[in-house]
């Protein structure tokens, strides 16, 4: 029988007096008759209550205290220096060392309570992790058994083909409990391990590494819910000996089965076989696969992939690959359909796989149809126009040459199907229909920049189906991003010479050491031929290294109607793609029409003169710098102007505009990583984070037309004065590159003027500037 104690009775009794007896014994959940007994016996229960609350004595220093500050921070500061120390640290020590330090103080009478000790820990916002014994020892200690506990994780990762996510970083995991550091004591909102977990591991897979007091490390194994094992048959000739596993079934049993090889010496990766394999075929030189190429390439096989991974990452070996991985893991051969927004990607990828590919187009030549309709090719590439709807080809692909293969369909640049799809390229809405064609065709969409809205629609224009999305940040830790505001000046013309002429006077000055350039200019493509005139104004001769002719030519134009069409930007190409010192090319002016899918390795800078329309387009332009792993450097110039165009969204008005926030933070937010996967110890990173990066760039506003005409009557009458021999050309020359010419090295190097002539000369342009300047 439950029996309740005064108070209750008492707080009973006190409700009825305002309440019918059976709804207060509804509301305390108890029997009418005993609510009737208590209302009877209510003087008796209330003299009960006062009588036990006059014998209870306060014990001496009991009750809430008042908060003394400095013992609040000397005791903080105890517990960092035995945290650093790797001491453990206990709820029973800390009180201790309270009660230490009040005694020390003269306060004799204080009690280190419970309620005190809670009270300081909210305070500070301090928590304690569980440990273990050997969290006592020192991280040198168990190192060695550590690393060969995460070596057999990834050999057994491979071998099972489980991804990533299922096996590593679990908090549960006795491996990371018993590594020894701060994590004993650590402040809350951190987490009890260094390393980012999707907190689905304990539903697939969980292993337990476990060890004696002395060290000794015992045999790993592994639980399993609902998984079944590898079957002991299937286990490699030659493979160590087998060892024991756990293994739980659906219903929560855990019984005892032998699969995992658990032998701690090295064993080869298969995967890095299928990298050598690939190397041989196609003469290459890859070292190993990348955690995430890794785990897209087991994924791809099973289900269908959404892979965002930033430019230059090598989204494309992942394909690439797929047709080896099939042939030696599954004994079965396999065709890749590549759908390719532009031609350059397309030429790029068959030169480098040769006849192993082919390209689908509507003038095919009779070898290569014949060639498709035997399926002897592993790689197909193609625009969607020349696919989808193409009765001839579907039927083709319907054929059993390709039912009896792996085909997988690979949508390269997949952002396209939905920035495109609407207007541009209609028929990237359409690539579903090859979901009909090939049925059990999986397909992976490649891609740098999709938000989080962006993967839900192109799941569904592509009709995907179970699919895994595998995704990195994708701000590049080797760009530093500035940001620059462009001043407003009339004629408009001149709000763009404040960024061509000082990157054409520093390329006129370091000529072949001037670092390769793309300078982006969006809005209109009259501000690409705009470039190009400034640039002949500004470097004259040297708009050529050697012989006047196209191939040398230093600053070229890019864009979609260029002259000579495929002839000149191949020639651009080649140079992009040709190592900096060996190549004449250092800047090319573009519109968006140059960069998508290519492999421009040695970009070293990108110059936005004026912002993208959207942040999307913003990364895949600056994606172009730094694929060669070293730092590069992504500028974008902006005004009011620019801003106001209804065609730029908002996040980039607001990239534009911040001048508080991490610019990386800002970008990887929008892309739904949010500012924690920014916290990341990068060298270089943007000029909020370093504001000196932005000095560089911060150039003198240039000159109007009536103030270039000051310098150039005055420099006229100096030369007519001194009766120098100098054309009018180059008075010209002088006039419109004047803070060029205000070192008189470059007078003496451009006009072989004797030493007077150019100081004079130097010293009159030098006055000028600063007074017109001031104006």
């Amino acid at each position: 029988m439950k029996s309740y104690d005064s108070n209750f009775k008492l707080k009973v009794v006190e409700y009825s007096q305002q309440h019918s007896v059976r709804e207060t014994a509804k509301n305390f959940k108890l029997h009418c008759k005993c609510v009737q007994r208590w209302k009877q016996m209510k003087d008796a229960i209330r003299s009960d209550v006062e009588k036990r609350s006059k014998s209870r004595k306060k014990l001496p220093g009991g009750g809430r205290k008042v908060c003394d500050l400095d013992i609040d921070n000397k005791l903080v500061e105890w517990l960092v220096e035995r945290r650093d120390a790797w001491v453990r640290v206990t709820g029973k020590s800390l009180k201790a060392e309270a009660l230490r330090l009040h005694t020390e103080n003269g306060n004799q009478s204080f009690r280190s309570s419970n309620g005190c000790y809670q009270r300081f820990k909210k305070r500070h916002g301090i928590t304690f992790r569980r440990t273990t014994h050997i969290a006592q020892t020192s991280v040198s200690a168990i190192e060695d058994r550590v690393d060969s506990f995460l070596q057999f994780i990834i050999r057994m990762r491979k071998l099972r083909d489980y991804d990533m996510r299922y096996i590593g970083n679990m908090d549960g995991t006795p491996v990371w409990l018993e590594m020894p550091g701060k994590s004993t004591l650590d402040f809350i909102g951190k987490r009890s391990i260094d390393m980012s977990s999707t907190g689905h591991e304990k539903e697939r897979l969980t292993v337990i590494l476990a060890a004696y007091a002395d060290g000794t490390k015992r045999t790993p194994f592994v639980l399993l819910p609902g998984v079944r094992p590898l079957p002991k048959s299937d286990i490699p000739n030659g493979a160590p000996p087998v060892r024991p596993l756990w293994f739980r079934n659906s219903g929560g049993l855990v019984v005892k089965v032998a699969s995992f090889t658990t032998s701690d010496r090295t064993e080869e990766s298969i995967m890095d076989n299928y990298v050598k394999l690939y190397n041989e075929e196609f003469g290459m030189d890859i070292c190993s696969l990348k955690s995430l190429q890794e785990r897209a390439i087991n994924s791809i096989i099973k289900n269908d992939v959404i892979c965002m991974l930033p430019t230059g990452y090598g989204k494309s070996l992942i394909y690439e690959i797929l047709p080896i991985v099939c042939r030696e893991k599954l004994k079965r051969d396999a065709c890749v359909i590549v759908l390719e927004p532009l031609n350059v990607i397309i030429q790029q990828q068959m030169l480098k796989l040769g006849s192993k590919a082919l390209t689908l187009s509507k003038n095919m030549c009779e070898t290569w149809m014949k060639r498709l309709e035997c399926g002897d090719c592993s790689y197909i590439f193609c625009h969607p126009e020349n696919i989808i709807g193409e009765k001839n080809i579907y039927t083709i692909l319907s054929k059993k040459a390709y039912s009896s293969k792996l085909v997988f369909i690979v949508v390269d640049e997949a952002h396209c199907v939905i920035q495109w799809g609407l207007e541009y390229r209609p028929i990237y809405r359409e690539i579903k229909q090859l979901r009909s064609v090939l049925p059990h065709a999986n397909i992976l969409a490649l891609t740098a920049t999709l938000s989080l809205q962006g993967q839900k629609e192109l799941q569904k224009y592509l009709l995907m189906r179970n699919t895994d999305v595998i995704a990195t940040p994708p701000s590049k830790d080797n760009i530093s991003l500035i940001v620059v505001p462009r001043p407003f000046i009339t004629p408009v013309q001149k709000t763009y010479d404040y960024v061509f002429q000082p990157v054409f006077l520093e390329l006129k000055k370091k000529g072949q050491d001037f670092p390769l350039t793309i300078i982006y200019c969006s809005g209109s493509m009259d501000w690409v031929g705009y470039g190009i005139e400034v640039a002949w104004k500004v470097l004259g001769d040297d708009m050529y290294a050697g012989e006047k002719k196209t191939e040398n030519q230093r600053v070229v134009m890019y864009h979609s109607s260029i002259e000579k069409g495929d002839e000149v930007k191949k020639i651009i190409y080649t140079n992009l793609s040709t190592n900096p010192s060996e190549s004449p090319l250092k800047i090319v002016i573009a519109t968006i029409a140059l960069g998508m899918g290519a492999d421009l390795r040695h970009v070293s800078q990108v110059i936005h003169a004026g912002p993208p329309k959207s942040m999307e387009a913003y990364i895949q332009q600056t994606g172009r710098a730094g694929r060669d792993g070293t730092q590069a450097t992504a500028v974008l110039f902006w005004n009011k102007s620019d801003i106001g165009r209804p065609d730029v969204t908002q996040a980039v008005k607001d990239y534009c505009r911040n001048c508080d926030n991490c610019r990386r933070s800002l970008i990887d937010s929008y892309f739904g990583f949010g500012s924690a996967s920014s916290d990341k110890n990068v060298p270089i990173c943007c000029d909020i984070c370093d504001s000196n990066l932005k000095n560089d760039w911060l150039f003198t506003p240039p000159l109007n037309s009536l103030q270039i005409h000051a310098i150039r009557t005055a420099i006229q009458s100096f030369v007519k004065i001194q009766k120098i021999q100098i054309s009018s050309m180059c008075v010209e020359s002088l006039a419109s590159n004047a803070s060029y010419y205000v070192n008189a090295e470059n007078i003496l190097k451009e006009f072989k003027l004797s030493e007077t002539i150019a100081n004079a000369l130097s010293s009159i342009i030098s006055q000028l500037l600063e007074i017109q300047i001031s104006k």
